[in-house]
């Protein structure tokens, strides 16, 4: 397809110091190579996740109970679900830095773990979003995700608050 390495072009990767660099090379896949990822997730790990009746608990944190950690992909591999983290992990190469959404694998990760979490806020509704309000620091993105927190755009120059993502039905639905 258009996706192999050697066709579709790489033009910004991390250099050894995490910093992004220009390049231009070819897509990197490593499928299942990864240490950590032996396989993708399964349907009853997405129901699992949506089995959960809170959002996310204190300490707000990747330990914490709840459908957040589920779906991101936080939650310790034997209790099940890392959702969005093991594809990332599995795809591996290009998928796994900072640098991921070089890969077009990224978006349907990401949709779908939006989709999921669609799907969570219809089964419910008066769960709410938590933690609320804004963060002590934004200087550490663990505290970048309270309701009132700005959200990073490469897109725009405003930064929206998070909470202006709790209802996207002005963009898109899903059927």
């Amino acid at each position: 397809g258009p996706f192999i390495a050697s066709e579709f072009p790489i033009n910004v990767e991390p250099d050894p110091d995490d910093q992004l660099r220009a390049t231009n090379r070819g897509l990197r896949r490593r499928f299942s190579f990864a240490r950590r990822a032996d396989r993708l997730p399964r349907t009853n790990e997405v129901d699992a996740a949506l089995a959960e009746e809170i959002y996310d608990a204190p300490n707000w944190n990747q330990s914490s109970d709840g459908f957040r950690n589920r779906n991101e992909g936080w939650v310790p591999r034997r209790q099940g679900s890392q959702l969005h983290n093991r594809v990332h992990v599995w795809v591996d190469g290009d998928m796994f830095p900072a640098t991921s959404p070089n890969d077009p694998v990224f978006y349907l990760n990401h949709c779908n773990v939006d989709r999921i979490w669609d799907v969570w806020q219809t089964n419910n509704p008066n769960a709410g979003y938590r933690p609320q309000g804004a963060s002590p620091t934004t200087a550490d993105p663990l505290y970048r995700h309270r309701s009132d927190d700005p959200l990073y755009s490469i897109f725009t120059r405003t930064e929206p608050a998070v909470s202006a993502m709790f209802d996207v039905s002005n963009f898109y639905i899903y059927e």
